[in-house]
């Protein structure tokens, strides 16, 4: 489904996959999307127009998938517990690397067309050069992963874990702060920025506002109903 990011009205919907979707981004210009699925497969659409443009089949479940920064390349990961990169021209696949287990989030470096950034049930983010084809840094967490995303200005990289979120620099690959908190967080998205970050419980349904420098809770919204 696509929506318009300020008023949060409905645009469009994406008709194709025979399975839950786990994921969804949008090129840089907005002009493509790609959606990463249950049934194995990740999906590119043209969002004008809402068609299906090309499917990339998997062996096992989709759990991420992001674009190059041209969107002529897609990254995905999942299940099968690799990365792989497509050619959206011709849907050719070339795996990059592997984890020891379900890949939970890919990332196309914002500010680098050569690095991947990819994090796994194995507690590990990695840092992949396309240029040498090698894994060029790893920062491994106490617990297992959940979420991994990249600020807007693709200075920061967020991770939630746990009970804790991690702040790491995409500069020199090394972890700037870490806040632990009461629950066990599923998401966080930091502010372009850079002074408030947000997260998201994944067994209590709230979503919490934080100060970034202070790591202190600003306010709260949740839910009464998982529905």
């Amino acid at each position: 489904m696509l929506r318009n990011g300020i008023t949060g009205d409905w645009i469009g919907t994406f008709l194709g996959h025979k399975g839950a979707v786990w994921s969804a981004r949008l090129s840089t210009d907005a002009g493509k999307a790609i959606t990463g699925s249950a049934d194995f497969t990740a999906k590119v659409w043209n969002t004008y127009t809402g068609s299906e443009q090309t499917s990339l089949p998997h062996e096992h479940i989709v759990r991420s998938v992001d674009f190059s920064p041209d969107a002529c390349q897609a990254i995905t990961g999942g299940h099968e517990k690799k990365v792989r990169l497509f050619d959206l021209e011709t849907s050719t696949p070339r795996q990059l690397q592997t984890h020891e287990g379900v890949i939970k989030s890919v990332v196309w470096d914002r500010r680098s067309e050569n690095l991947i950034l990819s994090a796994g049930d194995d507690k590990k983010i990695r840092w992949f050069d396309l240029r040498s084809n090698t894994i060029v840094n790893e920062f491994v967490a106490n617990v297992m992963i959940t979420s991994m995303e990249q600020s807007a200005d693709g200075k920061c990289v967020t991770v939630t874990a746990g009970k804790s979120v991690y702040f790491l620099s995409s500069d020199v690959f090394t972890l700037e702060k870490q806040i632990n908190v009461e629950y066990d967080v599923s998401s966080i998205s930091i502010h372009p920025s850079h002074t408030k970050f947000v997260t998201g419980g994944a067994s209590d349904l709230w979503v919490r506002v934080y100060d970034y420098p202070s790591g202190e809770e600003l306010g709260m919204s949740g839910s009464t109903s998982s529905h």
